[in-house]
């Protein structure tokens, strides 16, 4: 598994994001930007799996400058409502994928606040039942709310 993900996490990362951190094989679907929230929650799922191997798939960057935090941080302007994503979503996002992208923020990108101050804005903006559930199922209930 070691040297599968190794060897292979430059091409993968680079076929799927962009160096700006969009992704180019979910632009054309009606579910734009929930698309590219599901395939970052996929990344962030191989990047624990990395954790426990020794390799740090949270902080890789392709020479191009491609990276998971990149991605996160293309997608959050429009997933929190700040701008008007600019291609097709037909129906509203689904936030618990919000939730659980910002979660991991917090938890993986610690020294940036800016993941913990919209997760916290997300979660007080709607019931927050879930962010207990999401949190305590995720790890990062104590990180948002210290």
């Amino acid at each position: 598994t070691r040297d599968i993900l190794k060897n292979n996490i430059d091409k993968l990362i680079a076929a799927k994001i962009r160096p700006d951190g969009s992704q180019r094989f979910e632009l054309d679907r009606p579910t734009s930007l929930s698309y590219h929230m599901f395939n970052l929650a996929g990344f962030f799922n191989l990047a624990k799996i990395g954790d426990s191997i020794g390799i740090d798939l949270w902080n890789y960057k392709t020479p191009e400058g491609s990276g998971l935090q990149k991605a996160l941080d293309y997608l959050l302007p429009y997933a929190l409502g700040k701008e008007t994503w600019p291609h097709e979503q037909i129906k509203p996002i689904y936030t618990d994928q919000l939730r659980y992208l910002l979660c991991q923020a917090t938890v993986h990108y610690e020294w940036d606040e800016s993941y913990k101050q919209a997760s916290v804005k997300l979660n007080t903006a709607e019931d927050t039942n879930g962010l207990t559930y999401e949190g305590l199922t995720h790890g990062c209930a104590s990180r948002i709310f210290n």
